[in-house]
């Protein structure tokens, strides 16, 4: 609001009149607690939430039969309630409107029937859990997994370990046959575990030292203790070589 506010009009040097030009401003009202989350009834939540699923489903059924008008006309339907819902939501929580979103679709999932176990988010991780068992099964590395999938090496290690595929017995039955392949060609020369892990895998790790230890307590391969190099004469380290024919055992102590 603006006003001309002159009480006493005076007269400059110049005899001219002066005028002064006021803005009003209301006075600031101090500033109280956060206002707390406005309470939405759960039936109108509830209600929108069904109207959803049920334009879902008819979208569903529409994309499936290929009928454009139908399935425009259900895309409109669904929108509309949905984007209600997530202004409910976001509203209620008083959070962004990306959690908003998800508490939705969360609450029309239910309302579709979509049980807890068979989420979208589960259902997913469940195939890429089993695209990745295949793969180690086929004999690719982890690096080699992540880059075909697109995703982090942590993820999947982490899907190897839920699917049971870093336990020793699986890392004996998938790397002793190449471990002795390897062995063969070269039958007199010592390896040690890392060593194998940077010809085999092409890092270097010690997660061969418990299938090479099986193999000695099996005959097939016989361990020898030796130095690391000659720039280290006080590390001992453990080597394996294959086993005579004859099938000889012990491992010789060699310095």
């Amino acid at each position: 609001m603006t006003q001309l506010n002159s009480p006493a009009p005076s007269a400059g040097p110049a005899g001219r009149l002066h005028l002064k030009l006021v803005v009003y401003q209301p006075p600031e009202q101090d500033a109280g607690p956060a206002a707390p989350p406005i309470g939405v009834p759960y039936e109108i939540r509830d209600h929108l939430a069904r109207k959803v699923a049920v334009a879902l489903d008819v979208l569903a059924l529409a994309e499936a039969d290929g009928v454009a008008a139908v399935c425009a006309a259900a895309a409109e339907d669904a929108a509309y309630p949905l984007n209600q819902l997530i202004d409910l939501f976001a509203a209620r929580y008083q959070t962004s409107a990306g959690r908003a979103r998800s508490h939705a679709m969360r609450m029309v999932r239910e309302r579709m029937g979509v049980v807890q176990d068979r989420c979208w988010e589960k259902v997913s991780a469940r195939e890429r859990r089993e695209q990745i068992t295949s793969l180690v099964r086929e004999g690719l590395s982890v690096e080699a997994i992540a880059q075909r999938l697109k995703v982090t090496v942590r993820t999947v290690l982490r899907h190897k370990h839920a699917a049971g595929l870093t336990s020793r017995t699986y890392l004996y039955d998938e790397w002793a046959p190449r471990i002795l392949g390897h062995l063969r060609v070269f039958p007199e020369t010592e390896f040690s575990g890392g060593d194998l892990a940077r010809l085999l895998l092409g890092e270097p790790s010690n997660r061969f030292v418990p299938t090479l230890r099986r193999l000695e307590r099996e005959g097939q391969v016989i361990s020898v203790a030796c130095i690391r190099d000659s720039s280290s004469p006080t590390v001992r380290v453990t080597r394996w070589r294959l086993a005579p024919e004859e099938g000889g055992g012990s491992g010789d102590a060699e310095v």
